[in-house]
């Protein structure tokens, strides 16, 4: 498995970081300090595979804000599509 948060170029990414990187992309702060948050101290397989409707749940916000979040995950370059899981049934994107 690869490295936690290798879309950093390897570098483990502080809270802060993860913010930032958001902020361009209309994601309120309370909700960028929440996903930086949880992608810092979740589990390295939570953070490896994404899945849309289970981030959402995890962060208290709606499916479509899941999808809205990730959406611009993927934009700022947090994320990857190998990152989503994309097996049918599976809830992915």
């Amino acid at each position: 498995m690869p490295p936690l948060f290798n879309f950093l170029r390897g570098s483990q990414a502080s809270a802060e970081q993860i913010s930032a990187m958001l902020a361009p992309y209309g994601i309120s702060q309370e909700l960028r300090d929440n996903l930086a948050r949880y992608m810092v101290e979740a589990e390295e397989r939570a953070v490896f595979r994404f899945n849309p409707a289970y981030l959402a749940q995890q962060l208290g916000i709606p499916r479509r804000s899941g999808l809205e979040l990730m959406g611009a995950a993927l934009q700022a370059g947090i994320i990857d599509l190998n990152s989503v899981d994309h097996r049918i049934g599976s809830g992915g994107v």
